[in-house]
């Protein structure tokens, strides 16, 4: 069959889906700011005597962060953590 016989022409149109960051819904979770790259073992730097106060997280043993928290979309270049020494 041909595609035009299987298919009716509408008037619906696409949207776009919101950006994820920090604004878009109230309540959620903050988003992860800095590129997952090589830096996806969240538990490693964010939990236990290593982690610095600043980025230390108090639900570590929920184990999948990214079920809830998802990278910032930046439009500008992002400002990665470095520690004061």
């Amino acid at each position: 069959q041909k595609t035009e016989e299987l298919f009716e022409e509408t008037d619906r149109q696409s949207i776009n889906p919101p950006s994820l960051g920090n604004s878009e819904m109230g309540g959620s979770p903050p988003p992860i700011p800095h590129s997952l790259q090589l830096r996806e073992d969240c538990i490693a730097c964010h939990t236990g005597n290593a982690a610095v106060a600043e980025i230390g997280v108090e639900h570590a043993s929920r184990g999948n962060c990214r079920q809830c928290h998802v990278p910032m979309i930046a439009t500008e270049p992002r400002k990665e953590f470095t520690r004061n020494k």
